[in-house]
């Protein structure tokens, strides 16, 4: 099983809804992850993971920079800069932390927007599914697709990351490994799909449909390399 570090931004003060991950498939802008497509966080696996993380009595904790995880390497002492009481699932929305309360040290940089941003560091499965959640870290370095800058928060930024998470959720498994092989994004992908309108040819002797056709050429890719692309995740 693996961990992945990943930022996703929140709007950082006592009592805000916090949300550390995205419903559905999500990725990295650095391009992360690399061996499976996108990584996914469904009702089903949320429902798993909340019940996981129930068993502890304790409140857990926020660090500064992943610190408690990187602490046996750097020798430095990881302090906290909060602690949270678990975690709550929203349908079609995302993991937010539930009873958030900072330490008076790190209240004074959130509000003075020293840190501006939550990370997460989760387990995922081979196929990409989220499965625990390690720790949670503040932090000023944010990579998950989808999610913005919440400190300066409007309704509209929220409506941009329904909408993207919407759009992602349009692909199937297979196309998101697809758009991993070639390069794109899910929501590049998503959006060659939704405006291709190109005439399909030669797709057959490739073994591609019409829609993937039309998706290939709306993204700049030509059938041989597209069907090379399908070919490989298939292997």
């Amino acid at each position: 099983m693996n961990i992945f570090i990943a930022a996703a931004s929140a709007k950082l003060q006592s009592g805000a809804a916090l949300r550390i991950i995205p419903a559905g498939y999500f990725r990295a802008y650095d391009g992360r992850p690399t061996e499976v497509g996108s990584w996914h966080l469904g009702d089903a696996g949320a429902r798993a993971l909340i019940a996981g993380l129930s068993t502890r009595q304790a409140p857990y904790v926020i660090d500064y920079e992943h610190q408690t995880l990187n602490k046996e390497k750097n020798g430095q002492p990881a302090p906290a800069s909060g602690w949270f009481d678990g975690v709550d699932w929203r349908e079609g929305d995302g993991l937010y932390l539930k009873g958030v309360k900072w330490t008076a040290k790190a209240s004074s940089m959130i509000d003075t927007k020293e840190y501006r941003y939550l990370s997460p560091v989760f387990h995922y499965t081979s196929e990409g599914e989220v499965v625990g959640l390690h720790s949670v870290a503040l932090t000023n370095d944010p990579a998950l697709v989808g999610l913005s800058d919440l400190a300066a928060a409007s309704a509209h930024v929220q409506h941009d990351m329904a909408a993207a998470s919407a759009r992602i959720l349009s692909l199937t498994a297979e196309e998101l490994r697809i758009s991993a092989a070639t390069g794109l994004t899910p929501e590049e992908f998503t959006t060659a799909k939704a405006s291709a309108s190109v005439p399909p040819t030669g797709g057959a002797a490739h073994g591609l449909s019409a829609d993937e056709v039309r998706i290939a050429l709306a993204t700049g890719l030509t059938v041989d390399q597209f069907a090379k692309a399908k070919a490989a995740v298939r292997a």
